[in-house]
């Protein structure tokens, strides 16, 4: 019974972090309120636009072959910029996407 809950507990880990999750922030910088969102990779390879206000974005972490990209328009086609693991993309950011890239 136990070894059963350990390999219970590893498959839900495995299933929690097979998302991509990115933070999205009312400041500069990636300070101030903070918006996170897990995004499960799209079959298709285009996870569609995700329109909204922001001022920075930090990714958290992707499934390997997608990125996330963040926008200066609301309809996911002007500004383009890939948001990397660890780094802050600052700027007007007014929509972003979960696709398949690196």
């Amino acid at each position: 019974m136990k070894t059963t809950s350990i390999l219970s507990i590893a498959a839900m880990a495995t299933l929690a972090s097979a998302n991509g999750v990115i933070n999205l922030f009312s400041g500069s910088s990636c300070s101030g309120s903070i918006a996170s969102g897990s995004y499960v990779p799209p079959a298709n390879c285009n996870g569609g636009c995700v329109s909204g206000s922001w001022a920075s974005a930090r990714e958290i972490s992707h499934d390997s072959g997608y990125i996330f990209t963040v926008y200066s328009d609301s309809s996911c086609s002007s500004g383009a910029r890939a948001v990397r693991p660890g780094n802050c993309v600052s700027g007007t950011i007014r929509s972003f996407s979960y696709d398949c890239g690196s």
